[in-house]
């Protein structure tokens, strides 16, 4: 019995890896050659040079300041987008709901977390502001 459990595990196992292997691949799907190895070399070789140029190419983009800002930029319209969710989930503009599930996928978790805190923070600073105008209105 406790074999049978443990071959189960290994075959699940095994497939989680093969998923994981997959998506690993995916990105260098669209320029592997069609042709077999054998006889197309030079094909394969290419492919292989064209991958590894392409993390170096995304390694250095990411580290201009063009990205930089774009990226910055793409953290406030996330955090004014989150933050019209909070207040009304119905009216966001469609332009920023897709935006904010564009950098949901994109995002990791740590850094959607921060920008998530961070809308709620200034979400919660807004209705301070607006009690302190009733406040003083009523007065």
């Amino acid at each position: 019995m406790k074999y049978y459990l443990v071959h189960v595990g290994t075959k699940y196992l095994y497939v989680i890896l093969f998923v994981l292997q997959l998506r690993r691949n995916l990105k260098y799907w669209r320029w592997r050659p069609s042709d077999p190895v054998l006889g197309h070399a030079r094909q394969w070789w290419n492919y292989a040079i064209t991958c590894h140029l392409e993390s170096i190419r995304e390694r250095n983009e990411s580290s201009s300041w063009t990205a930089t800002t774009r990226k910055c930029g793409d953290n406030v319209r996330y955090v004014e987008a989150f933050r019209q969710h909070l207040e009304n989930p119905v009216t966001v503009e469609p332009e920023l709901r897709t935006h904010m599930e564009k950098m949901d996928r994109k995002r990791g978790y740590e850094e959607l977390k921060a920008l998530r805190e961070l809308a709620v923070f200034r979400y919660g600073r807004g209705d301070a502001k607006k009690a302190l105008l009733t406040l003083n209105k009523v007065a």
